[in-house]
This record gives structure tokens, sequence and C-alpha cells, in this order.
């Protein structure tokens, strides 16, 4: 929160600039800023009020006050001869861009220490002259700096890379900042949101249906999401999701063929079990060897649409549940809100003791502790690490069965 300063504020700000080191001017502007809110700032000038500043310290910060209240001319007056990254901001008021430019080269060569709050504002100084280049070559230098010292990329400077490469329409690149905004504070919507729409745009509709139901578990009210998470779903084929998404009835051929596949599933599991209402197939099931995920607490299934294969490890779970915490990966499943709403449903009495976690494509380093893996019929295999240690068990038709894959 900024506020106006009052007239006893300007009279302390004018006498300290005109030299004087009285400590009561110190505390005028250290009441100040802890009215604003600014507790950190109202503490150094409080400070400063019994152990005065140096000349280098006392000018910056006098001449951060004067051009934040649009008297550059004041500022430019206090600033000391070294160069700073408030004469930056000096020089972008006063719309000197070139002498501005050569001023920031200088100082990116040994960044002096700039609070991020501060990279900011210069960024938008730079993006409101409309000078999108030095704006970037700002962020994406002092970043490099930072992490060359081990330093961690805070979400706003990574999402303000990413905006900043987006608006160049280098879409690449931004999305690689996004993620990186993403992998420092998950609860982002708008991250979330460029990256589905990102991925829509490179005809990836799997990734971006996934991003979209991200940012609605976030903000369930989100405007733009579920209209792209349908269209998402639409390009995929999804039809059963899409019915779920609306609360409408399965495509005609698949309502017909409810009660028999219903029955098919039952006549496989070795004891009388009661399937919740609301669970919907999309074909007939197959169910896979217990040895295919008993006594794993990683298990995935790759490609499959309505998740009704893993009936009987859902049950089982919510009969005996496991001592040890256990996680379901539904992967690259093309069908992902039907297979989503069965397992939610099967799994209504486990949630305590089972995590569901869809997500969909392959990525290593997400799923190198996958201890057994089902891959639905003719759903390409992804793209395993060679020394990733896991058992496979590949969906047969002709007849309909699983088989363990043998590994080298």
């Amino acid at each position: 929160m900024t506020m106006t300063p009052s007239n006893d504020v300007l009279e302390a700000l004018t006498q300290l600039s005109a030299g004087s080191r009285d400590w009561s001017h110190f505390e005028s502007i250290s009441r100040w800023r802890l009215s604003c809110g600014d507790a950190e700032g109202a503490s150094v000038w409080h400070f400063w009020s019994f152990e005065p500043p140096t000349s280098e310290e006392i000018g910056l910060a006098l001449a951060g006050f004067w051009r934040s209240l649009g008297e550059s001319a004041k500022a430019t007056e206090l600033l000391p001869e070294s160069a700073s990254w408030e004469g930056l901001a000096i020089l972008l008021a006063q719309a000197r861009y070139d002498e501005a430019e050569n001023l920031q080269r200088s100082l990116l060569r040994k960044p002096p220490t700039l609070e991020i709050s501060n990279l900011l504002e210069l960024v938008a100084d730079w993006q409101r002259a409309e000078r999108s280049i030095p704006a970037l070559e700002l962020l994406s230098k002092l970043v490099a700096y930072q992490q060359s010292r081990g330093e961690r990329v805070v979400p706003q400077v990574a999402y303000a890379l990413a905006d900043l490469l987006e608006k160049l329409d280098r879409h690449d690149e931004a999305a690689q900042w996004w993620t990186k905004s993403l992998e420092v504070d998950p609860n982002q919507c708008w991250p979330l949101m460029r990256l589905a729409y990102y991925e829509f745009s490179r005809q990836r509709p799997a990734v971006a249906a996934h991003y979209c139901r991200e940012v609605r578990k976030l903000n369930p009210k989100h405007k733009t999401a579920p209209k792209l998470q349908r269209n998402a779903l639409k390009a995929m084929g999804a039809r059963g999701s899409r019915a779920i998404l609306r609360n409408q009835d399965l495509p005609d051929p698949w309502q017909r063929r409810q009660r028999q596949w219903r029955l098919q599933l039952v006549s496989q599991l070795d004891q009388v079990t009661s399937l919740p209402e609301g669970i919907y197939w999309r074909r007939s099931v197959v169910l896979p060897p217990q040895e295919s995920w008993q006594n794993h607490q990683q298990v995935a299934i790759w490609g499959d649409a309505d998740g009704l294969t893993l009936v009987e490890w859902a049950t089982t779970h919510c009969n005996h549940p496991p001592e040890t915490f256990v996680i379901l990966w539904l992967l690259a499943s093309p069908d992902p809100e039907l297979q989503l709403n069965n397992l939610r449903l099967l799994l209504a009495d486990a949630s305590e003791h089972v995590c569901v976690i869809p997500w969909p494509v392959w990525a290593q380093d997400r799923h190198g502790d996958i201890e057994s893996l089902l891959i639905a019929h003719r759903a390409p295999p992804p793209p395993i690490a060679p020394g990733h240690d896991l058992e496979i068990w590949q969906e047969h038709a002709g007849p309909h069965r699983w088989a363990r894959v043998a590994r080298d």
C-alpha cells in the first residue's frame, strides 16, 4: 500500500535532501513507511534515526522517494556517482532510453543487489516504453546470475519472464518458464491456463485438458477453463468425458451394452461385489491377474479409457486397506474424466489410503518409482527409461487377456 506523504513528511524529505541528519526527520519517514505497510522500510529509517546512513545509502533512498513522487530532477541531484538500479529507474522515468540501455548493460556485468519488487518495476517501465528487448535482457541475465549462484528463482520472476517471452511470440521458451513457475508454486491458475492454451495450439489436447482440470480444481468458477477443456476433450474424441462434464447421457451404443458389460465384469470377480451406481463402461473388460498389482505401492495404467480394468484392485483396497500409502497413476487416458469418475466411485472407501494421480504423458522424472505398469489394448507403449526396473503387463485381444511382457 502506498500513501501520499503528509506535509511533515515532505518537509523531512526536503531537509534530509539538503543535508540535515536530524533524528526526527528519519523518524517522520519511518512512521510514514509503517503507515504504508512497509514495515521493513520503516525499520531501516528508524535505525538511521540513531545510526545515520552513509551518504550513498541516504542518496539512493531519497532519490527513490523523489522519483516515486514524480520529482525526477530532484532524484537525479541526489544520486551517488556510482552506477545504480535507482539511476536506471530515473533514466526510464525521464524517457532517456538509450542512456538507460547503456547503464543497464553496465550494471548487468556485475549486478548489485536488487529487490524483486524493484526488478519487476524496472521490467514494467521498459514494457510501458514498448521496449521489450531490454526488459527481457534485464530479466534473463539476472535470472542466469541468480542460478549461477545457486539461488532459487521466485515464482513472480518466472511468471514475468514467461509473460514477456509470450508477448515476443517465443512461446516454446515461455512454456518452459510457466512450468518453472508452477514447480515453485503449483497453485497458480494463470500459468496453468497459459500452458493449457499452449498445448492446445501445439495439437496436444490431452495435456491441455489436464491443465484445465487442474485450474478447475483450484477455481471451480473459472471462466475460460471449462470451454477450453471441452474443446480439448472433443479433439481427443473423449465422448464419455464430455458427457460426464455436462451431466448428460452416454452415447447410445454404450448405453445399450452397459448391463451386458457389467454382468461380464462381475462374473470375473472371486466374491460377490456390489458395484456403485454411476460408473460407466466404454467396452468389455477383462481383469488383469492379481499378481500384476499385489504388494506394489505404485501401480500405473496406461492408455485405459474407463478405469474398470482396476475394479478388483479397487475393491481389494477398500475391503482390506493397505498398511502403507498406495499411489495409482492414470496415464494417457483417451477418456480421462470418465476414467476418473469411475475410479473415484470405486475408491470412495479407500480415499485415506490410496492417492489417484492422472497424468497425460509419460514423464520419467515423475514415474520412475512405478513398480507395475498395465498397458491397455492398442495403446502405444510409453518411452520407459532403459534402467527402470518395473513389471509391464499388456492387454491382448483374441482371446481377451492380460500377459506379462518379458524384458531384457
